[in-house]
């Protein structure tokens, strides 16, 4: 196994150079950074197993109506499917929204307002704050990603195997 701690860019380079050396069966572990198409198509057949690791949910494979609507809006306005950290981007912009619809309107208000949270419905999941800002422990799951038959599939997550 190798854990690749860089970006896209490089590890599917780096992933086809393992496989044109024999180096087959290592499989290639990384964060956020690795998991997008172009490590498919740059890694060539040796991708094929590749894992990636990171705190975004799959908004496309999603079931729920709101994150499907979310996709299909998407796809109607930008032409291309969400990538990664879409789906969380929209939860924090309706928390800014549900601020200012709150009449908070200024940093510390915000701030306040956000440090009281709690099971915020998200596209991706809930959000519950902790009063220092940090998210509670059920609001971090990370997604575990991997390259099968040239795609990437979502294998499960991190609430499906650590206990809270």
């Amino acid at each position: 196994m190798l854990f690749y701690g860089g970006y896209v860019a490089e590890a599917g380079p780096i992933r086809k150079q393992m496989t044109d050396a024999g180096l087959t069966k290592v499989i290639m572990v990384g964060g956020d950074g690795i998991q997008a198409d172009d490590m498919i198509t740059n890694g060539g057949p040796g991708a094929e197993g590749t894992i990636a690791v990171e705190p975004s949910a799959a908004i496309t494979s999603s079931t729920s109506a709101d994150a499907q609507t979310f996709v299909t809006d998407y796809k109607a306005k930008w032409g291309t499917e969400p990538a990664i950290y879409a789906g969380e981007g929209y939860d924090i912009a309706q928390m800014y929204i549900a601020a200012f619809k709150a009449g908070k309107t200024d940093r510390q208000s915000i701030t306040d307002f956000v440090h009281g949270l709690n099971n915020f419905p998200g596209l991706t999941k809930d959000y519950t704050f902790q009063p220092n800002g940090e998210l509670v422990a059920d609001s971090v799951i990370d997604y575990i990603y991997q390259v099968k038959s040239g795609a990437w599939i979502v294998l499960g997550s991190t609430k499906d195997v650590i206990p809270a």
